[in-house]
């Protein structure tokens, strides 16, 4: 359902025609930055889980679906964390990281 909702949505515009993201990540306890990639793929893919959701007649699926309100605070989140990734990813390819450059990006 996830695919015929992507693809759907790709024909309609609200999903860029080159995306190729066909789940959404899971999380990974020893990466932190996973959970910016569940947050930044779940908004990128709202339309179509929005398009599972109305089809659907699973009762589960229904019962935990994000509302609209928790759609923005998960927006809100993304920011939050979006501060955080670009600092750690410009430290992740540093050949050698030190505290006083660790502390010039953290802060």
């Amino acid at each position: 359902m996830l695919l015929e909702g992507i693809k759907r949505y790709k024909k309609k515009g609200l999903i860029p025609f080159n995306y190729n993201e066909t789940r959404i990540p899971l999380d990974n306890a020893t990466r932190w930055n996973s959970t910016y990639n569940i947050i930044f793929t779940t908004l990128e893919l709202k339309e179509a889980l929005s398009y599972i959701n109305k089809i659907t007649k699973n009762t589960n699926f229904k019962r935990y679906f994000l509302t609209n309100n928790e759609f923005k605070e998960l927006n809100e989140l993304k920011r939050i964390f979006e501060i955080f990734i670009k600092q750690s990813t410009k430290l992740q390819s540093e050949l050698s990281i030190t505290l006083n450059i660790t502390l010039l990006y953290i802060y």
